[in-house]
């Protein structure tokens, strides 16, 4: 649809309530990002969307789960360094055609976006690095603390978005980015 880019629509969806459910409860805006996938079946099929909203399923689902639960018990260790890469995922649906996921939006506490029309600064590709640095080191976390969990996680994935069939549109896609990050 029109305004539609390579993942789909991404919105601020903010809901307020206008009456609290008791008494005693307080109003409390709820901040979140909704991501809907392509509805274009061109775009679908070249951009192989159904897989790619599973796997980001299953990775807020499963793996980030799995990566929160290992600091709680052992926060006193690791106390300056909890696992905070990704938003919380509220919920999400895989229904063909029609998929879509619910975030938290950081931008509620504290985090900020850069505009897309901006070039990174050096502060933010440090924070980005670092934040990929934190989802390698939280998987050799628990691939030494459960080792079991960790197979069973990593098993029940595939490189299903790099095939040798992919399209060379996407291929393309792929060099054009390669090389603006250059």
């Amino acid at each position: 649809g029109p305004g539609e880019n390579s993942y789909g629509s991404v919105l601020k969806v903010r809901l307020t309530p206008t009456s609290a459910p008791t008494k005693s409860a307080a109003l409390q805006t709820l901040h979140t990002i909704l991501k809907i996938a392509p509805t274009s079946p061109a775009r679908r099929a070249h951009m192989r969307v159904k897989d790619m909203y599973t796997r980001e399923v299953f990775m807020y689902a499963n793996v980030f789960s799995e990566f929160a639960a290992l600091h709680a018990p052992h926060a006193e260790a690791v106390a300056r360094a909890p696992f905070s890469a990704a938003p919380q995922m509220l919920y999400a649906t895989l229904k063909n055609d029609a998929e879509f996921i619910i975030f938290e939006d950081l931008t509620a506490v504290a985090f900020a976006i850069n505009s897309r029309t901006n070039l990174p600064t050096c502060d933010l590709v440090v924070c980005a690095f670092r934040a990929l640095a934190q989802l390698h080191a939280m998987s050799f976390v628990l691939q030494a603390r459960q080792p079991t969990r960790f197979a069973a996680l990593v098993a029940q994935m595939d490189d299903n978005l790099f095939t040798a069939d992919m399209e060379e549109v996407s291929v393309e896609f792929g060099k054009k980015y390669v090389r603006r990050t250059r």
